[in-house]
């Protein structure tokens, strides 16, 4: 927890005092294309993130208003997310003479589809005040934060890690980024992930996940993008009991014509998407015409980038 280091005797008496007028705090941070694997370890709850290159904004500038206003207005997590890190930064916003805040958010990503649209609008929402403030949030603070709304994808961390999206912490740090290419497929609809009904994984299940586990923490730690691909498509075959995907094994079957490494998807959303070593961007684009042509009834294809 950041606290601002004061005299005791003075504490009380001298609250911090918010920015100077006119001074503004920039924070961003990446969407997903879904998770590489989720699942349970033990009695963990578990994702390994999956960050592309669809990236939240915020910036928060002083407002003559007290405590906290967003725009767009529908961002009431954004908002949730500032109090809780100027309450961790030492900033009073909530007096009822103000100052407060305004945070504006300017994100590309579509909300309910799997993308992680809120944890990205919560992380760099905290960024943003951490910048404003002029002290640091770290990424486990963050996680905190973030975790202390909704269940939380990893965006905190700028490549994939093993993540505890209850509890907010990370299980395995890979320690390296996946330069993927996505190419993904929205099968229409959106998804509440704080409404998601969760069904239990049965034994049979938590063998495979196991597997998809290990296969895909080897493969982030190696490089390998054939088992990490491999992981993927054993966690979007179990998941098909709890957010069926229709076109799943459709796309299975076009990764292996087009050269991809496997299938991902969005667990609790509506993205599935054909995974490709970096250096294959040709095959990619073939895959996405391919899939278009496939899948009418499919909302949206397009290719995004991993990080």
């Amino acid at each position: 927890m950041v606290v601002p280091v004061l005299d005791a005797r003075t504490a009380a008496a001298a609250p911090p005092a918010p920015p100077e007028t006119g001074r503004a705090g920039h924070g961003s941070a990446p969407g997903t294309c879904g998770e590489l694997v989720q699942g349970v370890l033990g009695h963990r709850d578990f994702l390994i993130t999956l960050p592309v290159d669809l990236r939240v904004q915020c910036t928060v500038t002083p407002s003559p208003a007290p405590g906290v206003t967003v725009w767009p207005p529908h961002k009431t997590k954004v908002a949730r997310s500032a109090r809780e890190a100027a309450r961790r930064l030492g900033l009073r916003l909530d007096t009822a003479a103000g100052p407060g805040i305004r945070i504006d958010v300017a994100s590309p990503i579509p909300e309910g589809k799997g993308l992680a649209s809120s944890s990205a609008d919560i992380v760099a929402a905290c960024r943003a005040m951490a910048d404003y403030a002029g002290e640091p949030l770290t990424e486990a603070e963050i996680a905190e934060i973030a975790c202390g709304i909704e269940p939380s994808d990893a965006v905190m961390y700028d490549h994939p890690v093993v993540f505890e999206f209850f509890a907010g912490r990370v299980l395995h740090d890979p320690g390296r980024r996946l330069p993927v290419l996505a190419v993904a497929v929205d099968t229409g609809g959106s998804v509440e992930t704080q409404g998601f009904r969760r069904v239990p994984y049965t034994a049979p299940e938590r063998r495979v996940l196991a597997r998809a586990y290990d296969l895909a923490v080897a493969g982030l730690e190696r490089g390998e993008i054939a088992d990490v691909g491999e992981a993927a498509t054993l966690s979007a075959r179990v998941n098909q009991a709890r957010h069926r995907k229709p076109h799943l094994e459709r796309l299975i079957a076009l990764a292996a014509q087009h050269g991809g490494a496997g299938v991902c998807v969005a667990h609790s959303g509506t993205i599935a998407a054909v995974l490709f070593a970096p250096d294959r961007g040709e095959a990619a684009r073939r895959a996405a015409l391919h899939a278009a042509d496939l899948l009418p009834g499919a909302a949206a294809v397009s290719v995004l980038n991993g990080r």
